[in-house]
């Protein structure tokens, strides 16, 4: 029997958008994400898309990005429009080994401003299945500029379950630093945010 792959599926009823979404997801069992399908409000062909990922909460994913995220995905996608879902193909992403009980982050972001997502508070019981749960989620302006609480990633996760072993990224143990920072103000559709200290994760020595 060939590999079985699962579908961890959010929403694509979107009302809103901008460059990308930071989300977390929690493990129920053992399990490798494996790509992702999006929302993405064009048709166009060819739109570049980044992914990246990092152990436990996403913190804020403007603090010193080149240290604390790791890219995971670097290529084009053909645009199905909004509501329906853009894949990314499995070539295009490294996998994910994520542990039972233990939290993963993924920053997804277009050069431009493609992404579709909902806006609305995360309910992880609602926004779960048997094995893994939308934790929280945000918007964000590229390239890892400003936050935009209460953004659903409007998305699916293909994963696998076990085999952590064989994922091309591991997850690894962190701890909170508090990075000082000074107020920006980012404009999402018409809205203005303004803030000023940034909280990270710092890599344990």
């Amino acid at each position: 029997m060939g590999v079985q792959y699962k579908t961890f599926h959010t929403s694509f009823q979107s009302n809103n958008g901008f460059a990308g979404n930071l989300f977390t997801i929690q493990a129920k069992t053992d399990m490798v994400v494996e790509r992702f399908d999006l929302n993405v409000g064009s048709t166009d062909k060819g739109i570049h898309v980044l992914i990246y990922t990092k152990f436990g909460d996403y913190g804020r994913v403007d603090a010193d990005p080149g240290r604390y995220w790791t890219e995971i995905c670097n290529t084009d996608v053909d645009g199905q429009g909004e509501s329906k879902p853009t894949q990314v193909p499995f070539e295009a992403v490294k996998s994910v080994a994520i542990k039972a009980n233990e939290r993963q982050s993924f920053y997804i972001t277009f050069t431009a401003n493609y992404m579709k997502y909902t806006t609305g508070a995360v309910d992880p019981n609602y926004l779960s299945n048997e094995d893994v749960s939308l934790a929280a989620s945000a918007g964000t302006q590229y390239p890892f500029q400003g936050y935009f609480p209460d953004r659903i990633w409007n998305g699916n996760v293909v994963y696998r379950l076990n085999d952590l072993d064989s994922a091309d990224v591991q997850g690894r143990e962190t701890e909170v630093k508090s990075v000082s920072g000074s107020e920006q103000v980012y404009a999402e559709e018409g809205n203005s945010y303004a803030y000023g200290a940034v909280s990270t994760r710092q890599p344990q020595a």
